[in-house]
């Protein structure tokens, strides 16, 4: 007859005795601590895994630390993102840490950031907040702190951007080299996304019109307002655009989300891609390199930036003061929504 009282939770007591150590060398393997012999971490860790153990949580925060850091970012739905969680995760959970993950996508990012120091979170990967920098300085003196793809700069965090100059050339300069000049960005047109350069929204605007004018081309450019990079705002600004007397030979968009709207916005006015309209989404996402899609785009290689991100937070966590930036080279993947323009 079965019983109806929960199985009892393994200790580090059991862990011990399974793996033929003592309760020391268990608490030095948790703790990654130096010293401990590759031999000793495989039987503990096997052990651990036999047991299926797991420290409790509250006994650990008690001992002044609770092994869990947490990764902040702004938006569910984008599939570029967890490409970099993954990458994280790699380099994190090897420690014994645990990742808590929290969106701003519903709540303030300063109310995230208090929920996560209200969990004692030992530090965080904080991916484009919409937050001022002081509030981004307070959040860092709390726990240590890195930031991705945001381009501000601080001795209170580290950052890593992705050279958002650089993607957006890439893309125009293919565009006219096959043979594009009216050529229309799909980003922010106005407000501080538009115009503050520490967001990448600004960044890829500015470096967009930059190129077009480098070019000869700057007559046609234009920024079709798509404040924030979503597939709905996508679809929207597509849908003016090419809906126009004199719609646009080539469309660059902010990101592979947003380059999924127009798809849809040119696949419902009977658009053929590329042969009416090429396109060129920024992120490089699984769905984009899906056959039937085969979007050109832009890759920030998210598993180098998740792996530096994540190195950089466990280095300022081991006590690191000296501020670390890093700038990843985007690279342009040509796929089948680009082509000549047709006439």
């Amino acid at each position: 007859m079965a019983s109806d009282q929960p199985a009892r939770r393994a200790t580090i007591h059991d862990v011990a005795k399974l793996a033929q150590a003592s309760t020391a060398a268990v608490s030095r393997v948790l703790r990654d601590a130096y010293g401990v012999s590759d031999d000793m971490a495989a039987r503990v860790k096997a052990a651990m895994k036999e047991l299926d153990y797991r420290p409790h949580a509250s006994a650990r925060g008690m001992r002044g630390k609770t092994y869990t850091i947490g990764i902040v970012h702004p938006d569910l739905r984008n599939t570029f993102f967890p490409d970099i969680f993954s990458a994280v995760a790699e380099v994190i959970l090897p420690t014994s840490r645990q990742i808590m993950m929290a969106t701003s996508e519903w709540t303030s990012t300063e109310d995230v950031f208090a929920a996560m120091h209200d969990r004692r979170i030992e530090g965080m990967i904080v991916v484009a907040p919409h937050i001022s920098e002081n509030k981004l300085v307070e959040a860092a003196r709390q726990a240590p702190l890195v930031l991705t793809h945001r381009h501000s700069y601080s001795t209170a965090y580290d950052t890593i951007v992705s050279d958002d100059d650089a993607g957006a050339e890439l893309v125009v300069r293919h565009l006219a080299e096959l043979g594009h000049k009216y050529i229309v960005h799909l980003g922010p047109a106005n407000g501080r996304l538009a115009t503050q350069l520490s967001f990448v929204t600004a960044k890829r605007a500015r470096a967009y019109r930059n190129a077009m004018e480098s070019l000869g081309l700057g007559k046609f450019a234009e920024v079709a307002g798509c404040p924030h990079y979503t597939f709905e705002d996508g679809y929207r600004a597509a849908h003016e655009v090419l809906t126009r007397s004199r719609r646009p030979t080539a469309i660059f968009a902010g990101t592979d989300n947003v380059a999924f709207g127009v798809i849809q916005a040119a696949y419902d006015l009977g658009i053929e891609l590329p042969r009416q309209l090429s396109l060129v989404g920024y992120d490089n996402t699984g769905t984009g390199g899906l056959g039937p899609l085969s979007l050109t785009s832009v890759d920030q290689n998210p598993h180098e930036i998740g792996t530096l991100a994540a190195k950089m937070l466990l280095s300022r966590m081991d006590g690191r003061e000296s501020v670390e930036r890093a700038s990843i080279t985007p690279q342009l993947v040509v796929r089948r929504t680009t082509a000549e323009p047709f006439e």
